[in-house]
């Protein structure tokens, strides 16, 4: 553990210190959160560990450039990709990024990016982000979105709650409505903000106005992250696992040229990230989601987030919480220490060189899930 460490904030999964001037260490925790909620009732003993574990190993995986020069990509991602300016720094630079080192068990040493929050205005009665700091393009600082990859569609995929917005689809680059079992062989790229109470997915021309990005910037992010999630596919595929969809979030970095930013990956990458299966059964966050779907509380959830809509606020949890009454009940017995045992199977994945013996560990999760 590092020394001089300053808690600067205690998340619903990670709490986050600072160390130094420059730096900052997350220390990943056994809580987790879904549907924006925040800590859920139940810790998932392991889970911490398997996070930094699984941060650890991805981060410097794709941060190498070998493992990019060594990528056996096949033909058809060669001729959308091998002259673009991304796949080029990726092969002789690899991929910037904020990790640092393992510090502990559970614990990271990142690089610090500053947080730039949009101010929040009120208009007619109901509240407004207003993002015009990002109008003076920061350098040094977090990208205000969530930017999502899908390789395919499945019954937990949020997209489908926005298929009837033809016009959305046609932003995304979506000609026909997607609908569940569709796969793509290139992921389709969606971006929702990250600074509000609630995601919220954009348009691609809001996001360029949200972020402050120019066209260039704007292509680069989205050919970086088409070119991050192709190759963590490939990689995951190695273990027999598929790589269903995911999130990156990323920071300003250095300016390329004299007019645009460079862009660095930032926060964490593993199972609350990524949506993964074996074998047809989830490994991933996703379980979770799944288990809370037939309840009392996610019914409930789901009209707090509508009232709060409809009245123009962001604090959907209180009316949830005050109106109705109703918080998430603890997770069985049974199910938590199968939870458990995901956690902890994936985040020592990739350090054990028997693939035997992983594959067994995958297939006794896959009796459960």
């Amino acid at each position: 553990m590092e020394n001089n460490k300053k808690l600067l904030k205690m998340g619903s999964v990670k709490d986050i210190y600072a160390c130094g001037e420059d730096n900052l260490v997350f220390q990943f925790s056994d809580r987790f959160s879904i549907f924006d909620w925040g800590e859920m009732p139940d810790l998932l003993n392991g889970k911490g560990k398997s996070l930094a574990n699984m941060t650890e190993k991805l981060f410097t995986f794709l941060g190498d450039k070998e493992n990019w020069k060594n990528w056996d990509k096949d033909l058809v991602v060669s001729e959308r990709y091998s002259n673009t300016k991304v796949y080029e720094r990726l092969i002789t630079k690899g991929l910037k990024h904020h990790f640092l080192k393992k510090i502990s068990d559970d614990e990271v040493l990142v690089k610090k990016v500053d947080v730039l929050k949009p101010h929040i205005e009120k208009n007619n009665g109901k509240e407004v982000f207003n993002y015009e700091i990002y109008k003076k393009r920061p350098i040094g600082c977090l990208v205000p979105l969530e930017v999502v990859f899908r390789f395919g569609i499945t019954d937990g995929s949020s997209l489908l709650d926005r298929v009837e917005d033809k016009s959305y689809l046609d932003s995304i680059g979506l000609i026909e409505t997607p609908k569940v079992g569709d796969q793509f062989g290139f992921p389709i790229i969606e971006f929702s903000t990250k600074l509000e109470p609630s995601d919220k997915y954009i348009k691609y021309e809001m996001v360029k106005e949200i972020a402050g990005l120019n066209d260039f910037e704007f292509n680069y992010l989205h050919q970086l992250t088409s070119l991050l999630a192709l190759r963590l596919k490939d990689y995951f595929n190695e273990y027999d696992i598929d790589l269903i969809d995911g999130k990156f979030e990323f920071s300003f970095a250095d300016l390329l040229n004299f007019n645009d930013r460079d862009f660095q990956l930032v926060d964490a990458i593993g199972p609350d990230e990524l949506r993964l299966s074996y074998k047809g059964k989830r490994l991933s966050k996703e379980i979770l989601r799944q288990y809370y779907k037939d309840s009392k509380w996610y019914g409930v959830l789901s009209t707090a987030k509508n009232e709060a809509k409809k009245r123009g606020l962001s604090d959907w949890k209180t009316i949830c919480l005050d109106e109705h009454g109703c918080r998430p009940e603890k997770l069985d017995t049974h199910y938590k220490e199968k939870v458990e045992q995901m956690y902890q199977c994936l985040g020592t994945l990739f350090q054990n060189p028997d693939r035997v013996l992983v594959k067994n560990n995958l297939d006794s999760l896959t009796e459960v899930f």
